[in-house]
């Protein structure tokens, strides 16, 4: 089953509840309503994750972060040698 409660989904991902929530496109993250979490059927319901896309997700949001640290890292020994 793709779709999943937020703490199964966490586990999955090897994150946080918190986490998943706080990287919700709503919230400014990489996950975005319909694709990676959609609503439960009333108002008090679980969100429901895509475990899949969301580890995906999770993991491209991780690989560029650390691209974007190493640009920064080259950037600033070439300031240095200058």
């Amino acid at each position: 089953m793709p779709w999943m409660k937020t703490r199964p989904t966490a586990d999955a991902a090897g994150c946080s509840d918190r986490t998943l929530k706080r990287n919700m496109d709503i919230r400014g993250g990489c996950l975005n309503l319909g694709e990676h979490y959609r609503h439960g059927p009333s108002a008090n319901s679980s969100y429901l994750w895509h475990v899949e896309r969301t580890i995906e997700a999770l993991a491209h949001r991780g690989l560029v972060a650390a691209k974007g640290r190493e640009l920064l890292l080259e950037l600033k020994a070439t300031e240095q040698k200058n």
